[in-house]
């Protein structure tokens, strides 16, 4: 039902079923024809290891997917799996737990060590975009410090919640 559902909003009815509806299939409308260069990029996309010691497993649902903090301070590896598409931007989204908003500082930092930093606030009631860049690099690293404490997990008996990161995304 979920899926169907995220189909239905982004499709619009389906065009035909069979099977007793056990299939459906949804009439994708037309638009620009990607680029080589966006084909190749979507295929390549680099692998994103979160560190196990500060941060939750990966987790999605339909088309978002997030990583929960449960440190002050939490690391990301960004690794390129094809030398011709380099780490270079890296956008997500961040979200607070449910006990309020929270500061955060970001760093990407590249191969040669080049790092771009940005400040800001991550609130409860929706995520807060962010982009930073790297020159081109075959590896890069996403670190994430929230200042203070962390909130407790939300039906767990220990454990705390720091900042939800979303939707990673590199170009």
């Amino acid at each position: 039902t979920p899926i169907f559902n995220d189909l239905s909003t982004r499709f619009g009815a389906p065009v035909a079923s069979g099977l007793e509806d056990q299939w459906q299939l949804f009439r994708i409308p037309d638009g620009p024809m990607p680029t080589a260069d966006q084909v190749q990029a979507f295929l390549h996309q680099p692998f994103i290891e979160s560190d196990p010691a500060t941060s939750s497993a990966m987790d999605s649902s339909l088309q978002s997917m997030w990583w929960w903090t449960t440190q002050g301070s939490s690391t990301f590896t960004i690794t390129a799996t094809a030398s011709d598409h380099p780490v270079a931007t890296v956008t997500g989204m961040l979200q607070a737990p449910t006990c309020g908003p929270v500061p955060i500082t970001l760093t990407l930092t590249g191969a040669t060590g080049v790092t771009q930093t940005v400040n800001m606030i991550a609130k409860p009631d929706g995520p807060t975009t962010f982009q930073l860049t790297t020159p081109s690099t075959p590896k890069a690293t996403l670190q994430v410090i929230v200042p203070g404490r962390g909130c407790p997990v939300e039906g767990a008996a220990t454990g705390q919640q720091y900042v939800q990161v979303r939707d990673l995304t590199v170009r």
